[in-house]
């Protein structure tokens, strides 16, 4: 049979990717609380680190679907500093963030993931469930592929 492209599994190994087992925090800063995939209602304790659907580019040949998969993944810090010193913890974070994915290029997933890298990074006030937070999102691209058939 052939492999197909599991959206849940990859959006799982992104998640596991950004857990305190395997995220070591800038100095002073807590381990992260929470990171999943599965959206709850509201954010609990921070920081928390969720993973969001992705948005798909799909191309098809006569054999093959290939698609690059853009995962908006969001780290959430509660408001509890002024500015400058709330600024400075992000830039610590995105630093530590950047890096989760240097060394799990296909997620363990390399029957249908060929590449996960984050390909884009912004920090600032995120929302979610209309409360604020200061946070940082990573837009973390997967490539793709699966063998079709069309009857």
């Amino acid at each position: 049979m052939a492999t197909t492209i599991d959206d849940q599994a990859i959006a799982q190994a992104i998640a596991t990717r950004f857990t305190s087992a395997n995220v070591t925090p800038p100095t002073g800063e807590d381990n992260i609380r929470v990171s999943t995939e599965q959206l709850p209602d509201r954010i609990g304790p921070t920081p928390t680190v969720l993973v969001f659907p992705s948005e798909d580019e799909v191309h098809v040949t006569a054999s093959t679907r290939s698609m690059r998969m853009a995962y908006p993944v969001r780290f959430y810090l509660y408001k509890t500093q002024d500015t400058p010193r709330q600024a400075a913890r992000l830039n610590k974070w995105r630093k530590v963030l950047r890096a989760q994915l240097d060394s799990s290029t296909q997620l363990s997933l390399s029957d249908y993931v060929a590449t996960a890298e984050v390909t884009g990074v912004r920090a600032g006030t995120l929302t979610y469930a209309d409360e604020a937070f200061d946070g940082v999102e990573l837009i973390v691209t997967v490539g793709a592929w699966e063998g079709v058939t069309f009857a």
